[in-house]
């Protein structure tokens, strides 16, 4: 009942907010992630988040984590400062449930069941798509709670940053572009290095540092005959230092290196109202983990290729199909697991209908996997225009992800007998826009099934197994508006995520979470303010409590070329305990949390 409530209220109160003289002077926003094809976001039958390089630039943020938790939905658990271990939770799911693409493309640890978003560089990125809910029925598996399509830089211009900061921290980046004779190549190019702090309490006494490279080029050729023709390369690599929580307690020599690369092949032709689409694209994760002096090697190798046809038979209808085949190979790991490989391959199909005040869509996907068999997942969805720029959306999707290496094979404790997890969505929600306000809240429920946990077994061994139920559901509400003169951006999440067996709460997740930015421009200076609010959450061995962090942002444009950046972070030098990392003698102990942080960026284009 308190769902109905709540939508009614939302409704009620967004209708407020239009007038018929209020005019959609908005660029409305095209999202290219939710159906492998392009869509006004208005028009998709979820929820979409679309943060653009601007955006980037202006928060002042120095990673994907600190990015992502300003927006509605996300919870980052971070072990401590940069490059350290972060878990990303949306909509309360665990890291693995969350499909990371880099340009599209599938990446990430087949060992692990995910990509660190920890070793991304911001400045490879040019925009960032987030769609929420399960999203087998486009991607396949792992696209449990959402997917998060990490677009790499695009320019024209030449850009160059530096910046500074606390703990030693300095950056350096490089972004370049030409279009020219239908040759369009974009390069990006960083180094970033810092000395860190000590990320854990009562072990290791000494800070952990963090430094990365990155470089990527892309180039691609239009030709009316031929089409487009399109290659790309991404490369990072690096080295972080850590802290183990059954490390001694004088132990120094923990580290992690890092190194990622991401090759791929395009081409499309147009053809009247029918569009073709041939994809390949290699992507590698590898990690060295140094533990005392002992070397552990995590190598993933993905190959992926991808046929899709796009048919747009009418104005208002766009359909597609589709093929694709992913193998994945750890051979490369030090590893020994029974099984080194796996493929999966893929038909899938769906359509888009738009038009005047009515959006429909309907995707179905069947993957056979040579380990699993056979998953059929779908998504259908329809929304309707209230009034002009004001949206009602529903929407219904399932997903599936099927075990990693280290849950099947790991040596001594993995489970051969495992089956996929299993999830199922439902969201209704409204969005819409006017000249100075925009507006989006959802109500959604996640039901996760046959869900991987590790606990003791019969023998007393911990063994990952299919034990538990779960189920994820709140309401999301964000707003973008005018308030006293001031540029007023806000989200609040309620989430309620809990296991069905024991109705207990899920580890590191809070019930209530808010993210509030305050801006005001003086002519070439903007200075805002920022508020984040987590509430308390249960821990691994404690219950963890809420805080609140306050920061500052400064944004100065001298010219149309130069600008300058600042940003304080945790102003007030808040002293919290996000992650819970073990139990001394003394008691619970944690992961430490960054105390007050500059940083300082100057940009100019060229």
């Amino acid at each position: 009942m308190y769902k109905l409530s709540l939508l009614g209220v939302a409704i009620a109160a967004s209708s407020s907010l239009y007038s018929t003289s209020a005019l959609a002077n908005n660029v409305e926003r095209i999202t290219i992630t939710a159906n492998k094809l392009e869509q006004k976001v208005a028009d998709v039958a979820a929820s979409v988040i679309v943060i653009e390089r601007a955006d980037i630039e202006k928060s002042g943020v120095n990673d994907v984590a600190a990015l992502l938790s300003q927006q509605a939905g996300f919870q980052i658990n971070r072990n401590g400062g940069l490059g350290q271990n972060t878990g990303l939770s949306l909509r309360g799911s665990n890291t693995r449930h969350t499909l990371v693409l880099i340009d599209g493309v599938r990446v990430g640890s087949a060992t692990l069941g995910y990509k660190s978003i920890a070793n991304i560089a911001l400045s490879s990125i040019e925009r960032i798509e987030v769609v929420k809910g399960s999203r087998a029925a486009v991607y396949g598996s792992d696209a449990l709670a959402g997917v998060i399509n990490i677009i790499t830089r695009q320019t024209t211009a030449t850009e160059i940053t530096v910046g500074v900061g606390s703990d030693s921290y300095h950056v350096a980046e490089l972004a370049a572009g030409t279009q020219k004779g239908g040759w369009d190549v974009d390069l990006n190019a960083s180094f970033e290095k810092t000395d860190g702090f000590d990320v854990m309490q009562t072990l290791q006494f000494d800070n952990d540092g963090y430094h990365n490279v990155n470089v990527g080029l892309a180039a691609s050729y239009q030709d009316e005959s031929l089409g487009q023709v399109s290659a790309k390369i991404q490369h990072n690599q690096g080295e972080v230092d850590y802290d183990s929580a059954w490390g001694g307690i004088n132990a120094t020599d923990y580290r992690s290196e890092f190194k990622n690369d991401l090759l791929s092949l395009g081409w499309n032709k147009r053809i009247d109202n029918v569009s073709l689409a041939l994809d390949i694209s290699r992507a590698s994760d590898e990690s060295d983990d140094i533990s005392e002096g002992f070397v552990s090697t995590f190598d993933t190798t993905r190959t992926t290729k991808e046929a899709k046809v796009t048919w747009f038979a009418l104005d208002s209808v766009t359909a597609l199909a589709g093929f694709s085949h992913n193998k994945e190979d750890v051979s490369g790991s030090s590893t020994i697991y029974d099984l080194n490989s796996r493929s999966t391959s893929a038909w899938f199909m769906g359509a888009t209908y738009a038009e005047k005040a009515i959006q429909a869509e309907g995707f179905v996907r069947r993957e056979s996997d040579d380990q699993f068999g056979s998953e059929i997942t779908y998504s259908i969805g329809a929304g309707y225009d209230i009034r002009q720029n004001l949206t009602l959306h529903v929407s219904q999707s399932t997903g599936f992800k099927a075990p990693t290496f280290n849950d099947l094979y790991f040596p001594n404790s993995g489970n051969a007998a495992l089956e996929p997890e299993n999830s199922r969505h439902q969201e209704l929600g409204i969005k819409g826009f006017t000249q100075n306000v925009s507006f989006e809240t959802a109500i959604f429920s996640t039901v996760f099934d046959n869900k991987i946990a590790w606990a003791p077994n019969a023998q007393g061994k911990w063994q990952p197994a299919n034990i538990n139920e779960a189920r994820h559901q709140g309401i999301e509400v964000s707003v973008s508006h005018t308030l006293l003169g001031l540029d007023s951006s806000w989200n609040y999440t309620y989430l309620d995520a809990k296991d069905e067996q024991t109705n207990n709460e899920l580890t590191y997740v809070s019930k209530n979470t808010l993210n509030w930015r305050l801006a005001e421009q003086f002519d070439a200076l903007e200075v805002a303010t920022e508020v984040q609010y987590r509430s308390d959450r249960l821990g691994k061995y404690t219950q963890l409590p809420s805080y609140t962090l306050f920061n500052l942002v400064a944004n100065y444009t001298f010219t149309n070329e130069v600008s300058l950046n600042a940003r304080i972070e945790n102003v007030f030098d808040r002293d919290y305990n996000a992650v819970d990392a073990g139990i001394a003698d003394s008691g619970v102990f944690y992961y430490n949390t960054a105390e007050r942080r500059f940083y300082l960026n100057l940009r100019a284009k060229f």
